[in-house]
């Protein structure tokens, strides 16, 4: 959060709410974002980053996308396994441009 300046993108896995407790949260607002999640693992931590995004840091959507939820993944290697064998997150970290938000 405090170098989102430097990031064309980030990729979270097995996501947690814990930003949210940082006055610099906002700061990942106009930030590409795709984040994993097991389905398995702490249920509401999935999608509290994007609701807080979207509604407690300013008007207009986040750059984030909807979190990517995987039913049968956990807080364990199969979510980060699953998420890196997508080669569509690969074709959209490269589509990712510092420029773009600047």
């Amino acid at each position: 959060m405090l170098h989102t300046d430097v990031l064309a993108a980030i990729v979270p896995i097995a996501l947690t709410s814990t930003p949210t407790n940082s006055p610099d949260v906002c700061d990942l607002k106009p930030l590409p974002i795709w984040a994993f999640h097991g389905a398995l693992d702490t249920p509401s931590r999935s999608t509290s980053i994007k609701v807080w995004l979207d509604t407690k840091c300013g008007a207009g959507a986040s750059a984030m996308r909807p979190v990517t939820v995987y039913p049968n993944g956990g807080h364990n290697g199969a979510t980060w396994d699953t998420a890196y064998a997508d080669l569509s997150l690969y074709d959209w970290l490269l589509q990712q441009r510092l420029s773009d938000r600047q």
